[in-house]
């Protein structure tokens, strides 16, 4: 069986959750079946782990608002490289991904949004034009039912081309030991006794570190031994980079001791084995990665109550979840967590339980995998997709030739 040219498209590949996503995507597809590649827009040098692939990796800059150049680079590279199938990742891709289709008809388009906000925030005319780009080739993925509910209800699809697969994290990858988690705290600078909380997420306004570090303050300034772990980073052309703003308030409040900004980091499993509890305090989400994690790695969870995130922390069962702007209720929860250590240890198990059972990766790479395939036998759709059927789909085998200036 001839392998299947597979595109990963996404805006930028410095990390993120989407970012992540593709990444895991990119390791874990059956090279057997698939060749695959990426693509992206903004930021020419991509995250290590990206560089680490060993896979034909392509940089087109976007530099207007509509850049038609970047459309025709991405048209060369569907044609010059066989490209069987484009998963583009977030609406600006997609569209990209499905006008250089148009200059290759038998390239097969996924589209995969990531949060509910990413879809309704469009202008009307976007979202006209993102529902004449969907023809009988084309599907779209929510990592949520609620998000594919909403590409359905937006685009004017049904369950034949759209369909939910969750996002997902290798359990087995986020076994940690006693040793480890002392190892971990010892490389931090962390006491073994220390009550340490921890965050995974690029310093953006919608991410609301700043409510996290509000609920935290008058908690550490009692006593030292809070710790305060964020992982991530903000990026200068980001508009709505918050680093620099948490950093001044970090040091206006005297929290240099207790707050420790850890940047970009690849080891991020082997950083939640050292946390007593993982908090996530977004403003809006789609079906954060860094919370899988975390549960992953026997984590309780402290959430704001919004879509993404309240659809994966039961309350009472893994983690609570306190209003947006309630600050007081959100300290609340992490003082409870923290003084009764039987809870963490039960609610740590619950998450590692609802990990497992409900987002495995072997479950979401299966899920693209067989979208992926959909439609190479004699034009008929793969067999149907976990719990929702895929619709008949056509599909021709690509032509072309190998595109000599690949990045890798």
């Amino acid at each position: 069986m001839k392998k299947r040219n597979v595109l990963l498209v996404n805006y930028h590949l410095q990390m993120g959750g989407s970012e992540r996503l593709v990444l895991e995507l990119a390791k874990g597809i059956d090279k057997d079946r698939f060749e695959p590649s990426i693509a992206w827009f903004e930021g020419e040098i991509p995250s290590p782990g990206f560089r680490e692939l060993g896979i034909p990796l392509y940089y087109v800059p976007k530099k207007k608002r509509f850049d038609y150049p970047a459309i025709r680079k991405m048209a060369n590279i569907l044609i010059n490289n066989r490209i069987d199938v484009v998963n583009a990742h977030h609406f600006m891709p997609f569209i990209y991904s499905s006008l250089a289709a148009l200059h290759k008809k038998d390239t097969r388009v996924i589209y995969t949004a990531h949060s509910i906000w990413e879809i309704e925030q469009l202008p009307w005319y976007w979202k006209f034009i993102g529902s004449r780009l969907f023809n009988n080739t084309t599907l779209a993925v929510g990592v949520d039912e609620s998000i594919s509910n909403s590409l359905r209800k937006t685009f004017h699809l049904t369950e034949k081309n759209c369909f939910t697969i969750r996002n997902g994290v290798d359990i087995r990858s986020f076994v940690t030991s006693m040793a480890d988690r002392n190892q971990v705290r010892r490389e931090l600078g962390i006491n073994r006794e220390d009550f340490v909380l921890g965050m995974v997420a690029n310093f953006r306004a919608v991410k609301n570190h700043l409510f996290l570090l509000e609920a935290f303050y008058s908690l550490a300034s009692k006593d030292e031994r809070w710790k305060l772990v964020l992982v991530g980073q903000g990026f200068e052309r980001d508009t709505d980079n918050t680093e620099p703003e948490l950093r001044k308030y970090v040091a206006d409040k005297g929290l240099e001791k207790n707050v420790l900004f850890l940047g970009f980091r690849p080891d991020v499993g082997k950083l939640l084995g050292g946390m007593d509890i993982f908090c996530m305090t977004s403003i809006k989400e789609g079906l954060p990665i860094s919370i899988l994690e975390a549960m992953a790695s026997g984590l309780p969870i402290i959430g704001t109550d919004v879509e993404g995130i309240n659809s994966v922390v039961e309350p009472n069962r893994n983690g609570f979840l306190a209003g947006l702007n309630k600050v007081d209720e959100f300290r609340k929860y992490i003082e409870l967590l923290l003084v009764d250590e039987e809870l963490r240890r039960r609610f740590g198990e619950a998450s590692r339980k609802i990990a497992f059972e409900k987002y495995s990766f072997d479950k979401c790479i299966a899920g693209y995998q067989e979208l992926f395939l959909a439609g190479e036998n004699n034009g008929h759709a793969a067999s149907s997709l976990m719990t929702y059927g895929t619709g008949a789909l056509s599909i021709d085998r690509s032509s072309g030739r190998e595109n000599p200036n690949r990045q890798r």
